[in-house]
């Protein structure tokens, strides 16, 4: 009866949002497919769409601090979705994804966890009540994360030839289930919706990169410019035989990178630099004259390579800023993403182990 139209009748059951913009977007492409204003909470999208697509419907006001999307299967159907409470039904893929996924009493009760810890977090008057607070969010988001996976699996066996297969397989990676040569293996033998899918191909590149630059794997060499000479240089000609080796990933507009070069890399360089070990700056995501005045600022006296071609983003994998790798001095790396924090014990402890050898 549909044929290939959709019909979306949505709505937004919160107060705030009349007057507002909702977009109906591409999932896998930076692509708006239409647009529509919210009456009384309430909005509308029609079209058509020759092969089902994931999208996903947001709004938002950085004025008034609001926002809510929701993600959907755009098939042909008269399909309901609210934005507030992600409901969501009216058409075969998107009655599974909601079935399954957002309606999972599992799923519910731990978002309500970390809503409850994140409260909690922001109100505790003392560092103890923080922490705790902070460790259940951690608990809360864990399961989450997990039981996550053993939706998407669910979902992914069911639509082996269809794009929310696609998009449980990518959930499944993006939560840590599956490992790379897994992935691998199923995109190599599956259906042209799931292998061409650009999130899925994306994290595939992206946990390749992980891999290969995880513990216990030799560095991967990158170029860039040398800040101390302006010329292009490979990190290989950076890092010193025999030194031990931190390279602090980060960029000047990051405050989170600015705190843990002035507040642990910069005394720890001071206090280590006479005794086999090297830190590294591998400047993100600059310009030159920004660069050159957080080191000024922030008083940094080791090296420093400014990648101009988002090649260290790619060939480590790097999501967020810092990211603190430590190599050993044949090269091998020690530890990924180290905390701030523990970036000293981890370099005592490396030197440590090559006294001992």
């Amino acid at each position: 009866a549909w044929g290939n139209r959709y019909s979306i009748n949505g709505q937004i059951s919160e107060p705030g949002f009349d007057g507002q913009t909702v977009y109906l977007r591409a999932l896998d492409i930076d692509e708006i497919f239409d647009s529509s204003v919210a009456v009384n909470g309430k909005f509308s999208f029609n079209g058509k769409v020759s092969e089902p697509r994931m999208a996903v419907i947001d709004v938002s006001d950085l004025e008034k601090e609001i926002g809510c999307h929701s993600i959907l299967v755009l098939e042909p159907g008269k399909i309901f979705i609210d934005l507030a409470t992600d409901s969501l039904s009216g058409s075969p893929l998107n009655d599974q994804l909601f079935g399954f996924m957002y309606n999972d009493v599992q799923m519910k009760e731990y978002a309500r966890e970390m809503e409850t810890s994140y409260h909690d977090y922001v109100d505790a008057q003392t560092p103890e009540k923080r922490s705790a607070a902070a460790a259940k969010y951690h608990q809360a988001e864990t399961k989450a994360k997990a039981q996550k996976v053993n939706l998407s699996r669910i979902i992914y066996s069911r639509n082996l030839d269809n794009v929310l297969g696609a998009h449980a397989l990518f959930m499944m990676v993006e939560n840590d289930g599956i490992s790379f040569d897994s992935l691998d293996h199923l995109l190599a033998n599956a259906k042209p919706a799931i292998a061409n899918y650009t999130p899925l191909r994306d994290a595939r590149t992206r946990i390749f990169h992980l891999n290969n630059t995880s513990q216990g794997k030799k560095y991967t060499d990158l170029q860039g410019i040398n800040f101390a000479t302006g010329r292009k240089t490979n990190l290989s000609n950076l890092i010193k035989d025999g030194q031990i080796t931190v390279l602090d990933f980060w960029a000047s507009w990051c405050p989170p990178c600015r705190k843990a070069i002035s507040e642990s890399l910069v005394p720890i360089y001071n206090k280590y630099k006479d005794k086999g070990v090297n830190i590294i700056g591998i400047d993100v995501d600059d310009e030159i004259a920004k660069h050159k005045q957080a080191v000024k600022d922030l008083n940094i006296t080791y090296p420093q390579l400014i990648d101009t071609t988002s090649n260290a983003t790619s060939l480590y994998a790097i999501q967020n800023i810092p990211l603190v790798i430590l190599i050993d001095k044949d090269g091998t790396i020690l530890a990924r993403d180290l905390p701030i924090e523990d970036i000293e014990q981890a370099i005592v402890d490396a030197l440590k182990e090559n006294d001992n050898k």
